[in-house]
């Protein structure tokens, strides 16, 4: 068995914390700071998600569910929610690390922990450009 184990609507969050942590370590400092403000979610997210998933390559069901149960709203253990919903409680609310991205607008700095590029599609253009 390969990945992370699926179980009530959680496909969204398996494979965001696939896509984050199984072949990267970009974001590791999270994983041991002391600066973050929910410590339990921080050793269940260690411990029982991106080490067995970098080890064994595979994470059960009940382990997710374990990081789920915290993330401050019942909707996270049964609904289907949106990646970037679960990443700004993950990152802003639980965890409570300081933004990942500063972009800065004008001369105003605006901090994300994650940031969606949408672009309205325009028939006359094939790729849209960094400024569009």
């Amino acid at each position: 068995m390969k990945g992370i184990r699926g179980q009530c609507n959680s496909c969204y969050l398996d494979t965001t914390l696939f896509s984050l942590f199984s072949f990267s370590s970009a974001l590791d400092s999270i994983l041991d700071s002391a600066e973050v403000h929910d410590t339990t979610a921080q050793q269940i997210l260690r411990q029982e998600i991106v080490e067995p998933l970098r080890q064994c390559g595979y994470v059960g069901a009940e382990n997710v569910m374990n990081l789920r149960k915290l993330l401050q709203s019942d909707s996270f253990v049964t609904e289907e929610k949106d990646p970037e919903e679960f990443l700004n409680v993950l990152l802003g609310e639980v965890l409570a690390i300081e933004p990942l991205l500063k972009i800065k607008a004008g001369n105003e700095v605006l901090e994300y922990n994650c940031y969606q590029v949408l672009v309205a599609r325009d028939s006359m253009v094939n790729m849209p450009a960094v400024q569009q």
